[in-house]
């Protein structure tokens, strides 16, 4: 069943009652692609900090509260869009699709957090940069492409990433 609402979202339901699971995506329109060269990584940070907390749950609450009932969530940045996930038992769903809503609704992005998710994706990207098929990928790309954002390391590096505020994440 595919709904599209008035809004633009647009609501996908494929029901198998074989499984006891239910999977909870979340598609948003911005990813790699729409970063100014300036804020190069930014998407991936926005991705990451989702799941740091909101008024209702503090900082690693959402994926507490998840693994409690018996689910899991995680996402993902691309080049057009980032993918937000959680997968529970069936009878979860509610729970699941709340914390999941209130992530994406009601982000707080405190910069103290902020700060500390910088470190973890600076350490993201040297273990990329270590890794012999990433690399090679990403050194393609850049020679590949002479103009188009595809040329850049997606994921940032210090000189983009270190100077992100709150005020980034919010604007973009």
């Amino acid at each position: 069943t595919k709904v599209v609402l008035k809004n633009g979202l647009t609501l996908i339901v494929y029901e198998r009652k074989d499984l006891p699971l239910v999977s909870i995506s979340t598609y948003v329109k911005t990813g790699y692609l729409d970063e100014p060269d300036r804020l190069r990584g930014i998407a991936h940070v926005v991705e990451h900090m989702f799941f740091k907390g909101t008024a209702r749950r503090g900082v690693g609450a959402m994926a507490k509260e998840t693994k409690g009932l018996g689910g899991s969530l995680n996402a993902g940045t691309f080049y057009d869009y980032t993918h937000y996930y959680t997968v529970l038992p069936s009878e979860h769903f509610r729970q699941g699709l709340d914390i999941q809503a209130d992530a994406l609704q009601n982000p707080v992005f405190a910069e103290e957090e902020l700060k500390r998710e910088i470190q973890v994706i600076l350490q993201e990207a040297r273990r990329k940069a270590d890794t012999p098929e990433a690399f090679a990928l990403e050194k393609l790309y850049e020679t590949a492409y002479e103009v188009s954002p595809v040329r850049r390391w997606r994921i940032g590096d210090e000189s983009t990433l270190l100077p992100l505020g709150r005020k980034e994440l919010v604007e973009f």
